[in-house]
C-alpha cells in the first residue's frame, strides 16, 4: 500500500515549491518510487495555468505527476457549495497515482488574501486522502520562540497533537535575508551576512525549542545564497543562446551581471566569482582579462557575447584553450570565420 503525504504551507513565502521538489529529490535518492500531485494548481499569475511545482516536475520525466484542476475549476465547485464533488475528483487522481508508486508527495494550497478557504481545503484534502501532514513554515521577522508559537497555532487548524497523521513541521528559509515586513530579499544578502554573526537565530536554539513541543521538528533548511542564484545553462536557455564554448555550463552559477561597457581597468574589480560578463563580441581584451582571472582561480559564471562578428579562428582556440571551464555563449548567431 502507498503513503500519501500532504505538505501544507503554513503562510506565504515558505518555499513551497523548494521544499516540494527537495523533498520528491530526496526520496528517489533513497530508492523509492515517488508520484506528486498539486490537486489545485496555483500558479503566481493568478490564471489558469499549470503551477511551478507541476511543471519542473513534469519537465524532469522522472516522476509520475498527476492531473491538477485549474483553480478557477475548483473555485467555482467551492462557491457552489460542492467541495465533496472536488474531493471526490482529487482522490480519483490520486489513486491513479497511487497505484504506480510507493509514495506520493501531495503539495496544498498556499493560503493568501484570496483564497481564505485554503486550509480547510487542505485539511479536508488531507482526511480524504488519509494522508500524513507536514507543515512547512518560514521564520520571515520572527524569533525563534515566536515562531514556535506560530506553527502551534497553525497546526491545532489541523488537530495538534491529538491528530497521530501530523507528523510535524519543516522549517524552510531560515536565516533568509528579509526587509522589515518579513518578505524575503535576496538583493539584501550582503548587508544580511553582515549582521548575522550577530543575531541569535541558530538551528540549535530551534531544536531545543522545538523539543517541548507538541509539534515535531522534521528539519530546518539554512538559507544558501548559491542555491538560488541561476545556472549558466538556464540562461542560455532562456536566451536562447548559441554556445560557443559549453564548459561547466551545468555547474556554474549566475550570482551577478557585469556590462563590461567601460575601460578595462575600470572593470577588472567586477570579475568576479559568479559573475555574468556581458561584452561586445569586438572587445577581446575583455575575454584576455577573463582568461587571467580564470587562470588566479577565479571562477567567472560565464561570459556573454552581445554582438554578431565573424569570430576568427585564433579567437575560438584561444576560447577553448584558456576560458575552457567558463561558459561562453553568444545571444545572436555567431558565425566563424577565417583569419585574413
Amino acid at each position: 500500500m502507498s503513503r500519501t503525504i500532504i505538505l501544507i504551507p503554513i503562510s506565504t513565502g515558505v518555499g513551497l515549491t523548494s521544499v516540494s521538489l527537495g523533498l520528491v529529490h530526496a526520496l528517489e535518492q533513497k530508492g523509492s518510487k515517488v508520484g506528486f500531485l498539486k490537486p489545485i494548481s496555483q500558479p503566481i499569475s493568478g490564471e489558469d495555468t499549470l503551477d511551478r511545482s507541476t511543471t519542473i516536475i513534469r519537465a524532469e520525466q522522472t516522476t509520475e505527476v498527476g492531473e491538477p484542476f485549474m483553480l478557477s475549476e475548483a473555485e467555482t465547485l467551492i462557491g457552489q457549495n460542492q467541495t465533496d464533488v472536488l474531493l471526490e475528483k482529487v482522490v480519483e487522481r490520486h489513486q491513479k497515482l497511487s497505484k504506480n508508486n510507493e509514495i506520493v508527495i501531495v503539495e496544498g494550497l498556499i493560503p493568501t488574501r484570496k483564497n481564505s478557504y485554503a486550509n480547510s481545503i487542505n485539511y479536508e484534502m488531507a482526511q480524504a486522502l488519509d494522508a500524513e501532514i507536514v507543515l512547512v513554515a518560514a521564520p520571515a521577522s520572527d524569533t525563534p520562540a515566536q515562531l514556535k508559537e506560530r506553527v502551534e497555532a497553525a497546526a491545532s487548524q489541523f488537530g495538534g497533537r491529538n491528530n497521530p497523521n501530523l507528523l510535524g513541521v519543516i522549517i524552510n528559509k531560515f536565516n533568509a535575508p528579509v526587509d522589515d515586513s518579513g518578505r524575503t530579499r535576496p538583493d539584501l544578502t550582503e548587508i544580511f551576512d553582515s549582521f548575522q554573526h550577530s543575531n541569535n537565530n541558530n538551528v540549535s536554539e530551534v531544536e531545543h525549542l522545538f523539543a517541548k513541543s507538541p509539534i515535531k521538528l522534521l528539519g530546518c533548511i539554512s538559507w544558501k545564497a548559491e542555491l538560488i542564484a541561476t545556472r549558466a545553462i538556464d540562461v542560455a536557455k532562456h536566451l536562447g543562446a548559441s554556445i560557443i564554448n559549453e564548459g561547466e555550463i551545468k555547474a556554474r552559477r549566475i550570482r551577478g551581471v557585469t556590462f563590461c561597457a567601460r575601460n578595462l581597468p575600470n572593470m577588472v574589480d567586477h570579475f568576479k566569482a559568479g559573475s555574468l560578463l556581458v561584452t561586445s563580441a569586438d572587445r577581446p581584451e575583455v575575454l584576455v582579462a577573463a582568461s587571467l582571472a580564470v587562470m588566479n582561480g577565479i571562477e567567472i559564471g560565464a561570459i556573454l557575447l552581445t554582438v554578431v562578428i565573424k569570430l576568427i579562428a585564433q579567437l575560438q582556440n584561444f576560447a577553448n584553450k584558456h576560458l575552457k571551464p567558463v561558459c561562453l555563449y553568444s545571444v545572436l548567431k555567431v558565425t566563424l570565420g577565417k583569419p585574413h
